[in-house]
């Protein structure tokens, strides 16, 4: 089914109190071409936003963005890509990152042999705003045709952006041996890359982890945090999160032991926002048989008990959050409602507690909607299928 990006701004209501009419959302159609899909969202300072997305473009797919500004206005739109053998996963999606000198930097997923899941990850990076993009540069040296992906990007200062990904260069020989096999051995590994292009500070900060789920990272008042789920080898898939301060990567830890048993990846990872040294952290588990979303929240990584936010057999999860007003975030997530697949957005205090009920503000939903907050705005993606259209 042919699908359409669109978005929905979401403006500050004017109260403030505990149980306040829900924030205010206008939707917005962004016009994209075939196949459209994938969208992702960051913020660029003083004007708005940066909507990425993925198209079909003849044999092959194109990586596209458009700058929003928060008004909800589109100023003008480009081209990152396009080529053939991408390899092009609902999961696993394009993010952009606007680092500390004003560069933009962007990745995509470019096949490298026959075998599905054989894949690297190629980075890009303009030093214009988007008008022209240096040639892709690959961020990591293994060169096996295995498992890459699932990319998080920060600001690590000047013209340097840290990354954090899934890297399969331990899996089996075959790359189809993909999943749930006993020789899957899926690692999270960092990098630092500047101007040159060259991986540095390059890190294995975990040995073991779920294969398929999102990472997320974060860069805070004087602490970076990553999130990710974790596995163990009695297939225990909780969430983990390490903490990058003084120049360091702490050991793996897991921000809270759901006990959640599963024999194959989930493909459902956490999200992260951070108000200074403060981080928040949404996740959806199913360790007491119901899919369920919760939230923690604490200073510097360290997260404390967590609140439920949503449960019940319709909860699908695919979760993320901005911070919000008043110390408060905005979580989505999305849960079938008489059996159509729906996007929720609320508003909810530090601990968790809802500031508003969630409103349901779109359905049916595809992929992994996304949202980021730039000033007293946040911007939220997502796609559609478009009415009257097949194939």
């Amino acid at each position: 089914m042919s699908v359409r990006l669109l978005f929905a701004v979401v403006i500050a209501a004017a109260a403030a109190a505990a149980n306040a009419a829900p924030p205010t959302v206008e939707r917005i159609d962004l016009e994209t071409g075939d196949k459209a899909a994938q969208p992702s969202v960051a913020v660029l300072p003083d004007e708005g936003f940066i909507v990425t997305w993925q198209e079909r473009d003849g044999d092959g797919h194109a990586l596209r963005f458009a700058v929003v500004d928060r008004d909800g206005v589109e100023r003008r739109r480009g081209l990152v890509s396009t080529g053939p053998a991408r390899f092009v996963n609902g999961a696993d999606f394009p993010s952009l990152a606007v680092l500390d000198n004003g560069d933009w930097v962007t990745h995509w997923l470019q096949k490298t042999a026959t075998g599905t899941y054989a894949y690297e990850i190629r980075l890009t990076r303009s030093r214009d705003a988007g008008r022209t993009w240096e040639p892709a540069r690959v961020i990591h040296r293994d060169a096996t045709p295995t498992e890459h992906g699932f990319v998080s990007l920060v600001p690590d200062g000047d013209d340097r952006v840290r990354v954090v990904w899934l890297d399969g260069r331990r899996m089996a020989a075959s790359a189809d041996a993909h999943g749930e096999g006993a020789d899957e051995e899926m690692t999270l590994r960092s990098a630092v890359i500047g101007r040159d292009g060259e991986p540095r500070d390059e890190h294995e900060l975990d040995a073991l982890t779920c294969a398929c789920c999102q990472t997320d990272m974060v860069r805070g008042a004087t602490v970076t945090v990553a999130a990710y789920r974790d596995r163990t080898s009695h297939e225990l898939r909780d969430i983990g999160a390490l903490v990058r301060a003084d120049g360091r990567w702490s050991e793996p830890r897991i921000a809270h032991a759901d006990g959640w048993k599963m024999a194959a990846c989930p493909v459902n990872g956490p999200a992260l926002a951070v108000d200074g040294d403060r981080f928040t952290l949404v996740w959806p588990t199913m360790a007491r048989g119901e899919m369920e979303v919760r939230l923690a929240s604490g200073v510097r990584g360290a997260f404390g008990a967590p609140f439920d936010l949503a449960t019940g057999a319709g909860e699908l999860g695919r979760v993320d959050v901005a911070t919000w007003r008043d110390s408060h975030v905005l979580v989505t997530r999305v849960a079938t409602v008489e059996g159509v697949p729906s996007l929720f957005v609320g508003e909810h205090e530090a601990d968790g507690v809802p500031a508003s009920r969630a409103q349901r503000v779109a359905g049916p939903v595809g992929g992994y909607p996304r949202i980021a907050r730039s000033g007293d705005v946040a911007l939220l993606a997502w796609t559609e299928p478009v009415e009257g259209k097949s194939g």
